[in-house]
Formats: structure tokens, sequence, C-alpha cells
């Protein structure tokens, strides 16, 4: 009995002994802490790869962003470009200077210039005249013969009514002149049809107006397009 007495006493002075200095529990905590470690990597790694791939995600969508802002970038850049570019191909600004076209166009009135060679009888143009250019409006086209007899136009013989100006030659016939002076084409040129690619072109007031009476017909490289509106003053816009 006192042996066994004397065995638990020297176990029980080691296990108190062992509480006292904990080196005997230092590889069971290394145990715990080994896997403690692993599962702490493993429940990290998961997270991580999501992580991964939303970044990557996130990455794609930007590239995608950036590509549609350069796309459109350029799209506005070669907008600002080639409209323009469009604009003044096909259309034109001008500023009435005179008053060769009154009442119809008036010193300083703005109009829309259509470029086109496609003419047609009473249409506005817009030509070159030397260094400058000037807004007539058409009479007589390629192959017509032109006379103006008793503030009457004749085409080939037929009267033609030109309803632009009938308040002006009523006044003038009050006062007992004729608004437009008499003259055919035989006697501006050799011959009385007018020639291809000519035109008559008069300005609306007769009387004050340069225009073919005075320096023949117009060629038609000469002519840049048609008048297309009045744009200013805005209280007197019109389309033609």
């Amino acid at each position: 009995m006192k042996k066994k007495r004397k065995k638990r006493n020297k176990t029980s002075i080691i296990t108190s002994l062992s509480n006292l200095f904990p080196w005997g529990k230092s590889k069971k905590r290394k145990k715990h802490r080994s896997k403690s470690k692993k599962t702490t990597k493993t429940q990290s790694t998961k997270p991580t790869k999501k992580r991964l791939l939303e970044e990557k995600k996130k990455k794609r969508q930007r590239k995608k962003r950036l590509q549609l802002l350069q796309d459109l970038l350029l799209a506005i850049a070669g907008a600002s470009v080639l409209i323009p570019l469009g604009v003044s191909f096909f259309i034109q600004f001008s500023t009435i200077t005179g008053y060769g076209m009154s009442p119809t166009l008036r010193n300083d009135d703005v109009v829309i210039v259509n470029k086109t060679k496609e003419l047609k009888r009473f249409d506005l143009v817009l030509f070159k005249k030397g260094n400058t250019t000037q807004i007539r409006r058409v009479i007589g086209l390629p192959g017509e013969i032109i006379e103006y007899r008793e503030d009457h136009l004749y085409v080939d013989g037929q009267k033609i009514d030109e309803k632009f100006i009938v308040d002006e030659v009523n006044e003038s016939q009050r006062n007992g002149m004729n608004f437009t002076e008499d003259f055919t084409i035989a006697d501006m040129i050799s011959q009385q049809m007018i020639p291809k690619g000519k035109y008559l072109l008069l300005g609306d007031n007769r009387s004050y107006a340069t225009d073919s009476r005075h320096y023949g017909l117009v060629d038609v490289q000469m002519i840049v397009g048609v008048v297309k509106m009045k744009v200013l003053p805005l209280e007197d816009f019109q389309v033609y």
C-alpha cells in the first residue's frame, strides 16, 4: 500500500509541475495550432478565389467601358469633322449686298444656298461675278427665245406671268412707265436663242439692278447654287 501511495504521489507531483511549467502542453498546442492554421487556410482560399473572379469581371467591365468611351469619342470627333465638311459641300450661307433683288431680298438679308446646278425658271441663284457673288433670278433657260415687250415676258412666243413683281409692274404702269425695258436676246448676243450652258439672270428691282442686260448671259459654271430660304432677319424667314 505504501508503494502505491508513493507512485500516486509521484504522478500527482509530475502533473502539478506540468501545470506550473506548460512545456509539456506545447506539443498539443502546436498540433492544435497547426490544425487551426489549416482550417483558416482552407477557409481563406475560398473567398480569395471569389475575389479574384470578381476583380477579373470588374477589369473586363472597365475595359469594355473604356472601349465604348473611346469608340464614342472617335465617333464624335469624326462627326465634328465630317458634318461641317458635308454641310459646306451641299449648302452655303450668303449675305445680300445691295438692293438689286428688292423687295424679295434686301441688303444684309442672310440666305441658305443649295449647291446644285439643276435650275428652273424663276429660281433665285447665287453666282460668281468677278471676285464677288450676286443673287439674281433665272428668267431664260438654254435653248429658249426670250423677249420683253410692254412689261410682259415672252418665252418662245408665249406670255409668262411674273407674279413676284406684279405690284411693282402695276405701280410703274400707273406712273406711265415700264418696269422692265423692252429687249430681246438678239439685243445682247448675235443670236435669238440662249446658247447651251448659258442663263439669262435678272434682278427683281428691274430699274435698279445690274444683271444680264449689262454683263451678258451667265455660264452655268459660274452658278454656285439655288437659294432655298431666307433665315435672317427672323421676322422675314421664308422658304423659296
